[in-house]
């Protein structure tokens, strides 16, 4: 749309020029011209020829521009450097850049092999074996050495083929582009017939180019020569009264198209409105959906640092309970201690016991013998004296051990207690885990309800954006159906899209842009019916907003040779009912072809299409045309192996070995690809081909390769 709107701008600001210079001459001749555009000025010729000679030297010093800034120490240097820090790779192939900057920029002397300083060898491989065997001479030579070369072949054959002398004076050029190699090359132009283009380029020489006067001479009657060249060919191209009859028709019909392009303007400005109240809307509900998702992303971290505290709270208990453990294992041992201690006291009571017995039962021996043993009386009663004192010692002692047992059963009671205090907080503790245990348990069911609803939410807003696309593909198809009667390429209920519909719009806009002779696709589908549609457009005669070309366009054109290959019969089959639904049967001719090994010069094999003698049949046909070729890469599909479209490159490099190839893959956003896009890249460069690749940020991504032969000039 926006490139519509600005062509159209730029429509309606030429014819704004034309009416404005229509009504300035309608003002100095109003009584022979009226409202017509009449350009019977005598000076008209003069004019138009300075314009055509300003014209060509503008282009020839835009020319020595383009070729400066691509050839300049400077200009090669920086643009090394830029893309030597956009990664790793790229910095690594630094070095190797700068080298070959400062091979070709440094001045050497013509080597042996081109026969030293004169070039003879050079020379007699031209006289032998032509322009091949010169560029085959040449291919490994440094810049500066191939320009003194070429320049030196040049001078040779200055005599007898100013053609070819100014062939290679060119090449020298644009090799080496100084102004002395530009001087030169103009008197060689000049000499091949073309004085208009040698003056433009003596008007691109710096103004301190010095001349000797042979050169003086030559430029005075080149500039002669020029003069009567443009005199004869605006004599030849204008004819003033059958000119302003095509003007005023060119704008009457610019005046129609603009009314045309305003009502078209107007009606997608509104439809332009409407989409961007829905994108709001969509905008909204999608911030809705936002905050509600940082809600519940607040609510799931407060639960989790109320876990982490419950978690704490364990550890503390867990500590005490291990603490009060240990505490209770210390009172049982010292329980232990005093019991055996208790017993050892028990005994010896015991042991004072029955020595207490047998000692009454002497004293009752004695009593009994007392008559015997009189005289022994007094003693006898002194040891039993002596034995009740020990017996009340005993006595006495066995009180107090008792009074300390009774206190250690009174520690022990304690300890007891203390020991089922210490139970009853682990049952608390054990209670207290449990909780934490189902509030964690709760807490997950929520996250779990979260992470569901979350799903619920993106499968409806997947839906309600799948729903306005499908809408949106039903309303494009609609009008292009009340445009030109043709039903839409993909149905709505599936919105499924074979081929992006970006990359198809991008494809349209390269096939508008340039004119291909060759259309190669690996890969058919709705792609397929896109490029033909495109090459159906320009192949059959329109008055739109071109209609200012159309006369060129329809005697140079010439019709696009389109191929396309499918491995798969059903979607061979579905590809084939498509075009005819299309109506562009005709302007494709697609085949089945099987996949087959295919093996690249490094022995490395590929399954591929089988493109047989076609596509060499076709190469054979057009062999010494200069030809501009386009090659849509968007098959075999990755399930076929890694690297399953590299053999595409090396295929149509082989088989199209000097044509100008644009190379276009689709699915760049997988690594495959981009290494496929890589190795192409340093193919086709040790090939003998310049290479600019094109990066498209679509939807699956695309790379476009402009691969153009160096002897070629661009």
């Amino acid at each position: 749309m926006r490139e519509e709107n600005t062509m159209l701008f730029a429509q309606l600001h030429d014819v704004q020029e034309a009416l404005e210079r229509g009504h300035y001459l309608a003002a100095e001749q109003p009584a022979s011209a009226n409202s017509r555009f009449v350009m019977l000025d005598s000076r008209f010729p003069e004019v138009a020829a300075e314009s055509l000679r300003y014209r060509k030297a503008l282009e020839a010093r835009e020319d020595l521009y383009r070729l400066q800034g691509r050839q300049s120490f400077a200009s090669r240097f920086g643009t090394a450097m830029v893309h030597g820090v956009s990664g790793p790779g790229a910095a690594l192939r630094l070095p190797g850049k700068l080298w070959s900057i400062w091979r070709d920029v440094k001045d050497y002397a013509p080597p042996r092999k081109l026969g030293g300083k004169g070039c003879q060898a050079l020379i007699s491989a031209y006289a032998s074996g032509g322009d091949g065997a010169v560029q085959a001479l040449l291919q490994r030579s440094p810049a500066s050495v191939k320009a003194s070369a070429l320049t030196a072949l040049a001078r040779s054959l200055a005599n007898n083929d100013v053609l070819g002398a100014a062939n290679y004076a060119r090449q020298a050029y644009e090799l080496d582009p100084r102004p002395f190699r530009l001087k030169w090359l103009a008197f060689r132009e000049h000499d091949a017939g073309r004085p208009e283009l040698a003056e433009a380029m003596l008007e691109a020489l710096p103004p301190e180019i010095q001349f000797s006067e042979s050169e003086e001479r030559q430029v005075e009657q080149l500039r002669a020569d020029a003069r009567q060249a443009r005199g004869r060919e605006i004599a030849q191209k204008y004819d003033p009264v059958s000119q302003s009859r095509v003007i005023e028709q060119k704008v009457r019909q610019l005046e129609h198209e603009r009314a045309e392009q305003q009502a078209l303007a107007a009606r997608y400005m509104r439809q332009l409105d409407a989409a961007k109240l829905e994108q709001v809307a969509a905008e909204r509900a999608r911030a809705a959906l936002a905050l509600e998702l940082a809600r519940q992303g607040t609510q799931v971290l407060s639960l989790a640092e109320e876990r982490d505290t419950l978690y704490r709270m364990h550890d503390e208990l867990a500590r005490k309970h291990d603490e009060a453990i240990a505490a209770h294992e210390a009172l049982v041992g010292q329980h232990e201690d005093a019991v055996k201690a208790h017993r050892s006291l028990a005994g010896k009571h015991d042991a004072l016991a029955v020595q207490h017995e047998a000692l009454a039962r002497k004293h009752a021996d004695v009593l009994r013998t007392h008559d015997g043993v009189l005289r022994n009386h007094h003693d006898l009663v002194k040891r039993h004296e002596n034995l009740l004192r020990q017996h009340d010692g005993v006595v006495q002692a066995n009180d107090e051990l008792t009074r300390a047992v009774q206190d250690r059963d009174r520690d022990v009671a304690h300890q007891r207690r203390q020991v089922e205090q210490l139970q009853w907080l682990r049952l608390q503790w054990e209670r207290e885990r449990l909780a934490l245990l189902e509030r964690e348990t709760a807490s997950k069911h929520e996250v779990e309800a979260l992470s569901r609803l979350r799903e619920e939410v993106q499968i409806t807003v997947k839906d309600e954006v799948g729903n306005a696309s499908r809408q949106l593909q039903a309303l494009v198809g609609l009008l292009g159906y009340y445009n030109n009667g043709e039903l839409p390429l993909v149905s709505p209920e599936r919105n499924t899209w074979p081929v992006s519909p970006d990359f198809a719009v991008y494809l349209v806009q390269l096939l508008e842009l340039k004119r291909y002779d060759v259309v190669i696709e690996f890969g058919s589908g709705l792609s397929t019916v896109v490029i033909a549609k495109a090459l159906a457009r320009q192949s059959a005669p329109r008055r739109t907003r071109a209609a200012v070309k159309a006369d060129a366009i329809k005697t140079n054109a010439v019709k696009t040779k389109f191929i396309s290959f499918e491995h798969q019969d059903v979607y061979h089959a579905q590809t084939l009912a498509q075009l005819q639904a299309a109506g562009v049967t005709g302007m494709v001719e697609l085949l089945l072809a099987p996949l087959s090994p295919w093996a690249n010069a490094r022995k490395e094999t590929y399954p591929y299409y089988d493109y047989g003698a076609v596509l060499k049949g076709l190469a054979a046909s057009m062999r010494g045309r200069s030809l501009s070729v386009l090659v849509v890469v968007d098959g075999p599909p990755a399930t076929v192996g890694k690297f399953a479209r590299y053999p595409a490159g090396p295929i149509i490099r082989q088989l199209f070995p000097r044509a100008a190839i644009d190379f276009v893959l689709d699915d760049y956003i997988r690594d495959d690809e981009q290494e496929i896009a890589t190795r192409w890249q340093t193919e086709l460069q040790a090939s003998g081909y310049t290479c600019q690749v094109t990066e498209r940020q679509l939807e699956k991504g695309a790379c476009l390769i402009s691969a153009r032969p160096r002897s070629e000039k661009t």
